[in-house]
Formats: C-alpha cells, structure tokens, sequence
C-alpha cells in the first residue's frame, strides 16, 4: 500500500501531465542533430515547451515554473518531505529554466550548445523524476 494520500496522488499525476508532459512536449522529438547543432525549429519547439507549458482556457501562456508552482501549490511540508527527493529535483530543473527566462524568449540561449544539452537533459529530468514520482505515489 502507498504511503502518499489519494489527494497526493492525484495532485502528483496532474503534475506530471502538465509538466512533465508538455515541457518537451515538441522538443523531444526533434532529431539528436538538431540538438547537437540547434536550429530555428529547435529553438521554436523549446520555446513553446518551456515558456508555453500549458494554454489557458482564456489563451494564455503558462511557462514551466508557473505550472510547478500550481502544481505545488499548498503542499504541506510532510508532502514535500514524501515527495524529496524527485520533486527536489524537479524544482531545481524549472528554476533554472526560469533563470534563463530572457535568453528563451529571445532564443538567444539556445545558441550555446552546451546549454542546449543542459535543456535537453533538465526536461528528461523532469519527466523522469515525475514518473518516478508518480509511480512511487501509486505503490509501485
């Protein structure tokens, strides 16, 4: 049996859909070239993954670090705690996303292939550790 609550859980699998899905929701089927030399399209699809994580009902955009903090929002302090160290992990993730906020909006950061990389593998982290997560939640 697992330890998370139903309401846990259930708060887990939303954020690992709205998250953990559409953060590399373009980008994560574009060709290793493209990461590895970037591209205008790359850099389109990151955009829109990380900056437009979910669409509103009203048709805004909301970047990854706006859906983390819903998705986060009013956990208790024991739910994080039963959460650590994936969701850590994830937080670390968007917060650097949302440190380079400026260099996405204007696909400037997407020049430096070692930060391409970086964006490849934090989005990678954060599917990963939400199904971790998720599947823990679950007793699995």
């Amino acid at each position: 049996m697992s330890e998370f609550s139903s309401s846990l859980t259930e708060r887990l699998m939303s954020l690992k859909h709205d998250l953990g899905k559409y953060v590399a929701w373009q980008s994560a089927n574009l060709e290793e070239a493209e990461w590895r030399e970037g591209s205008a399209r790359l850099t389109r699809a990151v955009q829109q993954d990380v900056l437009g994580t979910r669409t509103t009902r009203g048709g805004a955009s909301q970047p990854a670090w706006i859906v983390y903090e819903m998705g986060v929002a009013g956990m208790s302090l024991a739910e994080r705690e039963q959460t650590s160290p994936e969701l850590g992990r994830v937080e670390e993730r968007v917060r650097w996303m949302q440190s380079i906020e400026g260099g996405l909006t204007s696909g400037d950061a997407l020049n430096d292939r070692g930060l391409r990389a970086k964006m490849q593998e934090a989005q990678q982290e954060i599917r990963a550790c939400l199904s971790a997560l998720v599947r823990r939640a679950r007793g699995g």
